[in-house]
């Protein structure tokens, strides 16, 4: 299935995709998120679900899986906002999924508050956004974060145990930003359209190694591409 499942370039990004740098260090901190979910089986809703490109990895631990996002297609279960879960009850799900969405959403902090709402005590919110990167707008596109925002934002939700993680780090995001704007003058001037094949590989493969160093170095001035964001509804 993981094969055949839409969503493998997020799950298994390749050196040579176009967003490489923004998806490989999501995906390997998804990845151990969901190991530390346990067995299940889990009532899963997924925020802004598009293809569901991660439920391949979810399946093992999910006795239910819902996708749900702001416009239709085949993959969406329900159309809804993410700042309106209100066909689900509140205290019904165990795991809230939602991956690159919140940056698009017009109110962060209802879209926070639904997924307090819906989970059960004892239940895992586990959502991504961007850090550092361009605007992208798709059809729009608002918010960026830091790692303290982002957990006052969940904390005033009412969660407990915030934990957010970076993907990635600083090099990563600097030079990500070269790499995405010279990936962009290849496509807009063919002149450039080398720079697709010799920038863009290069520095998705220097940028991760170089993240080790330069992170010690400027470890007062954290930057990442993306957050995950780990957080916990209490226990009774």
């Amino acid at each position: 299935m993981n094969d055949d499942w839409p969503g493998a370039d997020r799950r298994e990004p390749r050196v040579g995709d176009r967003f490489y740098l923004a998806r490989v260090g999501l995906a390997r901190a998804l990845r151990l998120a969901f190991a530390e979910l346990g067995p299940g089986p889990l009532d899963v809703v997924d925020v802004g679900c598009g293809t569901k490109p991660y439920l391949p990895w979810l399946r093992s631990c999910a006795g239910s899986y819902l996708g749900v996002d702001a416009y239709p297609g085949p993959y969406v279960d329900r159309v809804s906002p993410a700042e309106r879960l209100d066909f689900l009850a509140a205290g019904s799900v165990d795991l809230v999924l939602s991956t690159q969405t919140l940056e698009h959403v017009e109110s962060p902090a209802r879209v926070v508050a639904e997924a307090r709402r819906v989970l059960r005590p004892g239940g895992v919110a586990l959502l991504s956004t961007h850090g550092v990167f361009p605007f992208h707008g798709q059809p729009q596109d608002f918010w960026r974060w830091t790692h303290l925002g982002l957990k006052r934002l969940f904390e005033e939700a009412g969660f407990e145990s915030v934990e957010v993680r970076p993907t990635d780090g600083i090099a990563s995001a600097v030079l990500g930003l070269v790499d995405f704007y010279a990936y962009s003058l290849g496509d807009r001037l063919p002149v450039f359209r080398f720079l697709r094949y010799t920038v863009h590989p290069l520095l998705g493969l220097v940028a991760p190694r170089l993240d080790r160093y330069a992170g010690w170095l400027f470890e007062t001035s954290p930057l990442s591409i993306n957050y995950l964001v780990v957080a916990r509804t209490p226990r009774p």
